[in-house]
């Protein structure tokens, strides 16, 4: 099948250029200067629906190229400025079609509008999606991509790991410009990004395994040429951090390229301080560990696509990826038992003593292309995409630890060396149909197919009196075969979508080594339905109802027949009678004014997928498990302006977390509500430099059987632009108090642990980013047929 893809797609891109239809304009202020940087949008008039978007250049000039016959409406926006727009129409034969210029007047009180249009631009709601705006809002001065996500309405990103959870669900997938992608968001500097697109209930479109996606668009700067911005960070906490980004943007005729490139020399501190106490013992143990580490951690990372257009209706792509890193750190841990009687696997009062060096380093490589085609009068489209995905990581631990019989006495010591090696390989390819119908209607379907093959080998030596070791070389393969269907209907006030996708599953593990060859198959297939109704009444309310099926597969280690040693007193072991986690999702998201947001969730997960950790002798042992969980919430975010220099955002999740299983012949559940607030505040001072604080706060929650208890935290930061916005200088204080604490709590089978987690959080930070254009032309034509390609995503 790849095969196949390919000799089309190289067919395909042979293909000569025929003419293009092009519509233009120009753009001034009152005074005929030109109204640079005007964002122009362009809308499908029937519709109403976003088809494209324009930046005015420095002549005032935009252009978009490949508009099909139709109706349409041009909207324009300006910060300071009275939003214009004006419907028109493509002819059939038109070859160009130049609108009058558009005259933008200023507001009568600018500075008093400015955050009025700063409120409505940042989030901009459709029927499919939300549309997060950065570039030209604050959330461009927020560090990373993450940070910009965190405050808005229904989003959660976990602290210390930048795990994102939209509306209560953790499996989110990353797009980049339209294409699935492997980028950190929290590595992505938010000065990089256009918009952020979030669909909150993955339709039959989108694997089955994503409960929600973010397409991230780095396409910010559409003029001829080259342009784009380096970015350059020094963080001081109790270690350094390092980090440099660039974002590189060409456009030349029909051919446009974006690059995303960073690296980062980094140094963590983690200090965690565990209580654990086994009832189950005669009499009780009681387990105490102290852990220092220290983390050393290099990495780089490179995205790139390109994109040719072919014709008018064609367009051509190919997109790579690559990271690497280096997390060499050096490990202080020390387990002390204590209560307990001699003749039990650990003596009475003892101490067990560790030093660890560990080298992590870990390879990513993917390599994608695309071909897009648009029927005549834009009737439909097809889509060919193939992907390749390489996952290399490499472990080596050298462990040193003592094994004392009581306190203060001499102790055995005892040596452990360990490697892992794991690799990964995913091909993918797939083929997209867009058609319309009558009567504003779209038919959708697809069909894809994704083999996933891992290798995973690890070899141990010393020790061997402590510790059962043994060698592991064990591969696994999965195919996943997918097709779907997805229909549309839009209304002047009342939409409607439903879609059904089938996934049918194949796969199976074995061991390498003759003596202990085996094997284990599964087959299974699936139906996965989605469905949403959006209304809108006038301009000031919109609602939305959606709901969708989705499936988490266990992971090539959760399914493993085998145990490995992560260190000496932690063992993993996988569960071959892990069965798949299924969900149902039911969102309801009301919106006032484009502003006000009040999202609600109910989800319900059957065979949830997690690790639950038990005792045998010293020896945590960590295994996957099932069990069920719901989950019920709802969040609302309230944008505000107190006067012309102060703006702000806050918001207010409740939510109710509910869990019920067995483990080892024992029963548990969890009930817990969970509050949560946010407030993020904007001051300009005195037009020097603008001054934001962030702060937020939680009442307990769940983490499967886990309590979680954070104390409230506030980050502040200072920017500045300098020389014509060229250079923006920032000054961010992390966790300004140092009080960013974690205690975690869990009380189950017979066991009670307690551990807190205080991390290197209190950090200041340094960044520099300068902003360049070259070689910029009076018209950007290209440019407009990738973000056609961009809303892709949306279905627009």
């Amino acid at each position: 099948m790849g095969r196949v893809l390919l000799i089309v797609f190289m067919f395909l891109i042979m293909r000569v250029a025929a003419a293009q239809v092009v519509v233009s304009g120009k753009v001034v202020t009152e005074s005929q200067e030109p109204a640079v940087a005007t964002m122009v949008h362009l809308f499908s008039a029937p519709q109403d629906s976003l088809v494209r978007y324009a930046m005015v250049d420095e002549a005032g000039k935009y252009a978009f190229i490949a508009v099909p016959v139709g109706e349409y409406l041009i909207r324009l926006q300006r910060i300071g400025m009275q939003p214009e727009e004006r419907r028109f129409a493509v002819g059939p034969g038109s070859n160009e079609v130049v609108l009058a210029d558009f005259i933008l007047k200023y507001t009568s009180n600018s500075l008093t509008e400015v955050a009025v249009t700063v409120d409505k631009r940042v989030l901009e709601y459709r029927s499919d999606k939300t549309v997060v705006h950065v570039e030209g809002t604050p959330l461009s001065q927020e560090e990373n991509v993450v940070k910009a996500l965190e405050g808005l309405p229904g989003m959660e990103v976990a602290s210390g790991t930048n795990h994102i959870s939209v509306l209560g669900k953790s499996n989110v997938a990353i797009y980049v410009n339209g294409r699935p992608s492997k980028m950190s968001l929290a590595s992505l500097p938010a000065s990089a990004v256009s918009t952020i697109e979030i669909i909150t209930n993955a339709d039959a479109r989108f694997d089955a395994k994503s409960d929600a996606i973010i397409n991230v668009n780095l396409n910010k700067w559409d003029q001829q040429g080259v342009s784009g911005e380096v970015k350059t960070t020094y963080t001081k906490g109790r270690y350094d951090y390092k980090y440099v980004s660039s974002s590189l943007a060409y456009n030349k005729g029909c051919f446009s390229s974006n690059s995303q490139f960073y690296i980062a020399n980094n140094k963590f501190f983690l200090d965690r301080d565990t209580r654990d106490t086994f009832f189950g013992w005669d009499p009780v143990l009681i387990k105490q560990s102290q852990e220092r580490r220290v983390i050393r951690q290099k990495y780089y990372y490179l995205y790139s696509d390109i994109n040719y257009t072919i014709d008018s209706l064609s367009l051509v792509g190919l997109n790579v990826e690559y990271g690497k890193s280096w997390d060499p750190y050096r490990n202080v841990f020390q387990d002390d038992y204590f209560s307990v009687a001699s003749e039990r696997p650990v003596p009475a009062d003892s101490v067990y003593e560790n030093t660890a060096q560990l080298v992590h380093g870990l390879q990513e490589l993917t390599l994608g292309s695309f071909y897009t085609h648009d029927l005549k009068e834009k009737k439909g489209s097809f889509r060919l995409e193939s992907n390749y995905y390489y996952n290399a990581l490499t472990s080596t631990y050298d462990y040193s630890f003592s094994a004392g019989k009581t306190k203060g006495q001499p102790s055995d010591i005892f040596l452990l060396n360990k490697a892992d090696e794991n690799n990964a390989v995913i091909w993918s390819s797939l083929l997209d149909f867009n058609y319309a119908l009558p009567g504003r209607q779209t038919l959708q379907a697809g069909f894809k197919h994704s083999y996933l093959l891992t290798n995973f080998s690890s070899d141990f030596a010393g020790a061997e009196r402590f510790v059962d070791l043994h060698t592991i070389d064990y591969r696994s393969r999965e195919n996943i075969y997918a097709g779907y269907a997805q229909y549309k209907k839009t209304g002047e006030r009342l939409s409607f979508d439903a879609g059904l996708r089938y996934e049918y599953t194949s796969g199976g593990g074995r061991y390498l080594a003759e003596e202990k060859r085996t094997a284990a198959t599964y087959r299974y297939g699936d139906f996965f339905p989605s469905a949403s109704v959006n209304y809108r009444h006038g301009e000031d309310h919109f609602l939305k109802l959606s709901y969708s099926r989705r499936i988490n597969r266990p992971t090539f280690y959760d399914r493993s027949p085998f145990s490995y040693y992560i260190s000496p007193f932690t063992r993993y072991e996988g569960n071959v009678a892990l069965r798949r986690q299924y969900s149902h999702a039911h969102n309801l998201e009301y919106i006032l004014k484009e502003k006000y947001a009040l999202v609600l969730f109910a989800n319900k997960v059957q065979d949830n997928i997690a690790t639950l950790t038990f005792l045998e002798g010293p020896v945590s042992v960590i295994r996957p498990v099932n069990y069920d969980m719901r989950s019920y919430g709802g969040s609302t975010s309230v944008p505000v302006r107190f006067n012309s220099w102060w703006r702000g955002r806050h918001k207010v999740t409740l939510s109710s977390y509910k869990t019920s299983g067995t483990f080892q012949g024992q029963a548990f559940s969890t009930d817990i509500l969970r509050f949560q607030a946010y407030a993020k505040h904007y001051m300009n001072i005195k037009n020097l430099f603008e001054l934001s604080l962030t702060g937020w706060y939680s009442t307990p929650y769940n983490i499967g059987v886990a309590k979680v208890e954070m104390a409230p935290s506030m980050d502040a930061a200072l920017s500045k632009s300098l020389w014509n916005d060229k250079i923006d200088l920032s000054l961010i204080f992390t966790d300004v108090f140092n009080s960013e604490q974690k205690t975690v709590t869990t009380n189950f089978h017979e066991q009670t642990s307690l551990s807190v987690r205080n991390d290197d959080t209190h950090r200041l930070a340094v960044s520099i980013t300068y902003n360049f254009i070259r070689g910029r032309k009076n018209e950007n034509k290209t440019s407009n047929i990738i973000n056609q390609e961009k809303s892709r995503i949306g279905g627009e």
